[in-house]
């Protein structure tokens, strides 16, 4: 260990600020394998979720399948990042209406610290089928930033429990 790094490194720091310090004060920085990887997929199989027409809906994905830094919070359906970082977020939901007697739309929104920052808005006719929308964006997050996902429809329906469609993932660009 340097002696720089020894005088900066404060009695009580847990290892991990020890280690983030270190990395971002090396020369090169950290390798892939020094850095804590940050990644989580969640879905939603148990419950399918009502969607009132003209609603914003924050959209529940309460079955976490992996969460590699503790970052994901299944009873909140929130992501909250641990360190600073560009990160690419997807999310998708099923949704079936109510009736398949009108055309309609869906939006599917990521919001971070309660502003939109992605959308993606869809259109449907009267066949009658459940429809997929997919929304990602890849953006800076700092440390604490609360990403969540909402829905919109123009007429009343659900979101349904799909693992392969209802889900919300996160990966940080762990290269610094």
């Amino acid at each position: 260990m340097s002696e720089y790094y020894e005088k900066k490194y404060i009695k009580g720091s847990s290892t991990q600020e020890w280690h983030d310090y270190w990395c971002n004060h090396k020369k090169d920085g950290c390798t892939e394998n020094e850095v804590r990887k940050s990644a989580f997929r969640a879905v939603n199989t148990t419950n399918d979720q009502n969607v009132p027409a003209d609603t914003r809906v924050k959209v529940r994905f309460p079955n976490e399948q992996f969460d590699l830094a503790n970052e994901y919070n299944p009873g909140s359906s929130t992501f909250i990042p641990k360190k600073d970082g560009v990160y690419s977020i997807i999310a998708s939901v099923q949704f079936d209406p109510n009736h398949f007697n009108n055309p309609y739309r869906v939006l599917l929104i990521i919001q971070v610290n309660g502003n939109d920052v992605a959308r993606d808005n869809d259109f449907f006719s009267t066949i009658q089928f459940d429809n997929d929308v997919a929304v990602s964006t890849i953006i800076e997050l700092n440390a604490g930033d609360i990403v969540e996902v909402f829905v919109v429809s123009s007429v009343a329906g659900e979101i349904v429990a799909d693992s392969a469609t209802t889900r919300f993932e996160a990966v940080r660009d762990v290269k610094l």
